[in-house]
């Protein structure tokens, strides 16, 4: 069990470490966001009526709700695998931040093409960032220790 909680921490830190600077920089955020948007139209210019457009909708919420799920779940495992005061206080801020996310995400409106529906919210992602550099490389020691 030890062996797959260091092997998913540790891919789950080199994908923070790779989306940092989208997290930090506004016009990296944008930029992405952007790429998103035109992939969003090639959608909705593929899809062949409302319905097959409303399905791709809701299985991205259904898909983005599962995620946020399982990663709850895994750092609910986490934290009580390791077991210690601190990191337990680190596991509920990581999972409150998690359901922050998912609240945030709820509020935009999904495949949109308008880019301003795309908030860049620098304080809250500053947070994150710093929240997941700590939480990541401590879960990684005490599971090793």
């Amino acid at each position: 069990m030890t062996i797959f909680l260091v092997t998913v921490t540790a891919l789950l830190f080199i994908l923070r470490l790779k989306g940092i600077p989208k997290m930090l920089c506004k016009k990296v955020y944008i930029k992405k966001i952007q790429e998103c948007i035109n992939k969003n139209q090639l959608s909705f210019e593929k899809a062949k009526d409302e319905k097959d457009i409303e399905l791709v909708k809701v299985t991205v919420l259904v898909c983005g709700f599962i995620l946020e799920c399982i990663l709850a779940l895994y750092y609910i495992i986490l934290g009580t695998h390791i077991g210690m005061l601190y990191f337990t206080i680190l596991t509920v801020l990581q999972i409150l931040t998690l359901i922050e996310t998912g609240r945030r995400q709820l509020n935009m409106k999904v495949f949109s093409l308008n880019i301003e529906d795309y908030k860049f919210y620098r304080w809250y992602f500053l947070f994150n960032v710093i929240l997941d550099s700590v939480y990541y490389p401590v879960a990684i020691y005490l599971l090793l220790k």
